[in-house]
Order: C-alpha cells, then structure tokens, then sequence
C-alpha cells in the first residue's frame, strides 16, 4: 500500500508541477499580448482575451487539503482523474489527522466510490463529494450525474460489480450504512461508518 501511495503522490507531484512550468512560461506570451492590445487600443480584444484566460485558470483543479495526507492522496489523485474526463468535480471534506478507519479500507471505500462516480458519468458530468467526520462517525456521500442503463436498473443500483461489493464489505466491517439512490440521473451513494 506504502509503494502505491508514493507512487500516486508521486505521479500528482509531477502532473502540477508540469502544469506549473507550462503556465511559468506561457506569462511571457500573455503579458505581450496584453500588451499590444493595450497600445494598439483593442480593448474588444483585450476584453476577450482575458476572460480566456480567467476561463482557462478556473479550470486548474483545486486540491483538497485535510489534516489526514491518506485521503488527501486518494481524493487528490481521483479529482485529477476526474478532471482528465472532464468532469466538475465539487467538494466538501472535513477530517482530522487520524481517523478511526485503516488506510486500506479508506484507500479501497473511496477508489472504488470515486472510480464509479467517474466511470459511469456524462460528459461534462458532475461529481459532489462530501465527508464528514464526527466523534462518533464518518459520514460520505458521492453523487453523480449518470445516464448509464447499467446503474438506471434496480438491480444494480444496490448490487453493482465487485466495488461496490467491496464498500459493502467495510460498511460491514465498520458497522456502517450504506444507501445508495437514483433520482432522475443523479445517482448518490452514501455511507456512514461508527467509531
């Protein structure tokens, strides 16, 4: 598990930080036609131009950043995966530093959750991730926008494939709850595991 949490901090690290010097060297690009829009009193373009780019940073992912680096690596690396898919990704999370849950099984909840919630997306779908923890319990809720006849089925809504068998298995182990619903095409799955 160690070796494939560097490996995937690892792969994240270099992803930004490519993004990072891309960006470094574009500003000279950007301040030159700034520049000459400005002189030459094109301000239409001026205008246009800078509302491209104000487009093009909001679509740098935010990273999520607990006191627990476990799941900040695992949300981390599935938001730039969600990105890459080019899906919204919006999200609440609010965990301490140690958390009641071991890092295998918060590794397995949330890759397969998350990998779900990309896999069976829209194009240009949405992701709403919220996790809460209390003294007495981890709340988590997954939403996404779907379309996908596999997930519309009763059938698999509650018995989808071998990950969501694996949540099952650690609700289990932790006493927890998990439901999950399809409401016109959001589908949300939530769980809440007991200290």
């Amino acid at each position: 598990f160690l070796l494939k949490y560097i490996k995937e901090s690892d792969e994240i690290i270099k992803n930004l930080y490519n993004e990072v010097k891309i960006a470094k060297h574009d500003m000279k690009h950007v301040y030159e036609m700034l520049g000459y829009y400005i002189s030459n009193h094109e301000y239409t373009k001026l205008s246009k131009f800078i509302d491209d780019k104000q487009e093009n940073i909001n679509k740098v992912p935010v990273l999520i950043q607990t006191d627990n680096e476990i799941v900040n690596m695992i949300l981390n690396n599935k938001i730039m995966k969600a990105y890459s898919h080019n899906l919204n990704v919006e999200f609440e999370v609010s965990l301490k530093k140690e958390i009641f849950i071991n890092d295998c099984d918060i590794n397995d909840l949330l890759s397969n959750a998350l990998d779900n919630a990309i896999d069976y997306n829209i194009e240009n779908g949405n992701i709403q991730i919220k996790i809460i923890q209390e003294e007495a319990y981890i709340y988590i809720s997954i939403k996404n926008s779907t379309e996908n006849k596999e997930m519309l089925t009763k059938k698999n809504i509650t018995d989808h494939g071998f990950g969501i068998k694996s949540i099952k298995r650690i609700c289990n182990k932790y006493n927890g709850v998990m439901e999950t619903s399809l409401k016109n095409t959001e589908f949300t799955l939530q769980i809440t595991l007991l200290a």
